[in-house]
């Protein structure tokens, strides 16, 4: 049977001793000599309750590295280094950077940076800065701007504020075709000039001067507070002559007409104004008074006086 003892035997309790392990039987002394036998520390502690530190153990201790690990030693001290473990890589403007197991992540100056106020839709000012752009949110209810959005690619067509309290729309470069809305006030314009205009007194409809001119407008049907204003027209390229302001009133096939068309030439002004009730088989209009420049004479229905035929 095997022996572990202490060899030499210690005279005080603190002297240094070694550990002899063997199978003889020890002599008067209790000592074994020259028939020792080798052990392992892993067999020792398992055999002993033996508590203990790296430092304190003789011999040599291996600690082997893995894949991308390497091991080395200096003195008491172990290091173990990484040879190929995947590690940080940094991206685009990042730094990283490390010492004494601290690791820093920078940003470098050509990422994004800018300020801007709160409320407004930022924008690139260059390829990596913000800056404010002229829209902003109000409260996430509406959007201001301060006067056009303009079609990507066309920045004749466009629709906006050309002022306060104005709204345009345009789809022309010359700003001829148009649709603008102000207080109390709409206007509609082509190529020609305005071609509606409508206000508080009332709407003025135009037209071109005539099939062949056509790049200049003019007034043809107006309403006010008083009634319906029919223009005429002087001669003009297309036009056969001067006429007064005509009312036509067309069939229900739209192919006939029955007209009513004022002067040509500049006279008196006058306006009449017809009977309250019809009147009797054979009678016809007739003024009630003279005629007087600038007022309104009644009609009145009466026999008719003087030579026969038709009226």
């Amino acid at each position: 049977m095997a022996q572990i003892q202490t060899y030499p035997r210690k005279n005080t309790y603190d002297a240094n001793d070694l550990i002899l392990i063997c199978d003889k039987t020890p002599d008067a002394n209790g000592v074994v000599t020259n028939d020792t036998k080798t052990t392992t520390i892993s067999t020792i502690a398992d055999n002993l309750n033996v508590v203990e530190t790296l430092n304190s153990l003789k011999g040599n201790l291996t600690i082997s590295g893995s894949t991308g690990i390497s091991v080395g030693a200096s003195g008491s001290a172990i290091s173990l280094t990484n040879t190929g473990v995947t590690s940080l890589v940094a991206g685009s403007n990042i730094d990283i950077s490390g010492t004494t197991g601290a690791i820093t992540i920078s940003t470098s100056a050509s990422n994004v940076d800018g300020s801007g106020t709160a409320g407004t839709i930022p924008k690139w000012s260059d390829s990596n800065t913000l800056t404010d752009s002229i829209i902003k949110d109000q409260g996430g209810v509406d959007v201001l701007i301060p006067r056009y959005i303009k079609h990507d690619g066309d920045t004749d067509n466009l629709f906006g504020f050309n002022d306060t309290g104005k709204f345009l729309v345009s789809v022309d470069s010359t700003a001829q075709d148009q649709l603008s809305v102000a207080a109390n006030a709409i206007i509609m314009k082509t190529d020609s000039g305005t071609k509606v205009a409508a206000g508080p007194a009332g709407v003025t409809l135009y037209s071109d001067t005539s099939e062949t001119a056509t790049t200049t407008s003019v007034k043809r049907l107006e309403t006010t507070t008083t009634g319906v204003i029919v223009y005429g027209q002087t001669v003009a390229a297309g036009a056969a002559s001067e006429r007064g302001g005509i009312v036509r009133y067309y069939n229900n096939a739209n192919d006939r007409f029955v007209g009513i068309s004022g002067p040509v030439t500049q006279g008196t002004n006058y306006q009449v104004r017809l009977p309250d009730s019809v009147g009797t088989a054979g009678q016809v209009l007739k003024l009630n008074n003279p005629l007087i420049s600038g007022q309104t004479q009644d009609l009145v229905w009466g026999d008719a006086s003087g030579g026969g035929g038709p009226y």
